[in-house]
């Protein structure tokens, strides 16, 4: 699961307790979907059927199989379903074509600002956050304890001190390099 999404069960499960299942709040759960190539967001999105879609970024960590930038952008347009809402960051490169690609998808669109991709999985979240019900109250409680993904931006030390870096979810140079301005 994104970091986006494990976030956004962090903020969701502390405000929303008593359902069956940890990930299910109220008929909301986040889902991170993941991709190799064009189609599979499509595809689990017919499955899923999103009232909510959020794109952190469009990075380099699927160049291997689709090319470039623009395929990778394409591909996660594709989580734009039919009269779902969806936040973007305006300062992100591709935000005027998935801004278009969502209007033309019939979606509604949240527009938010982050300039340092530090900043925007936070505000990202608080937006979608916000949309779904918590107050700012609570997504700033949720916030100050940030739950990661496993495997993700790690700090360990081996058994003679020295320290390692475990970051093999999704590893790729945008994430390591995240990883080491977080440091």
């Amino acid at each position: 699961m994104g970091s986006d999404a494990v976030i956004l069960t962090r903020l969701f499960s502390s405000h929303h307790r008593g359902s069956s299942s940890p990930f299910n709040f109220s008929g909301t759960q986040p889902i991170s979907m993941a991709m190799r190539a064009e189609g599979e967001i499509k595809y689990c999105c017919e499955i899923a059927q999103p009232t909510h879609c959020l794109i952190t970024n469009i990075g380099t960590a699927h160049l291997e199989q689709l090319g470039s930038r623009e395929a990778i952008a394409r591909a996660k347009s594709e989580i734009f379903y039919p009269g779902s809402k969806v936040f973007l960051n305006e300062s992100m490169d591709f935000f005027k074509f998935l801004h278009e690609t969502a209007l033309l998808q019939k979606c509604s669109v949240s527009v938010f600002q982050a300039e340092n991709v530090l900043e925007q999985n936070e505000a990202l979240v608080k937006q979608a956050a916000l949309s779904l019900g918590l107050t700012l109250a609570q997504i700033q409680a949720g916030l100050t304890q940030p739950l990661l993904s496993a495997h993700r931006m790690r700090v360990l030390r081996s058994f003679n001190g020295a320290q390692m870096i475990h970051d093999t979810y999704n590893a790729n140079p945008d994430s390591m390099s995240y990883f080491i301005q977080r440091l």
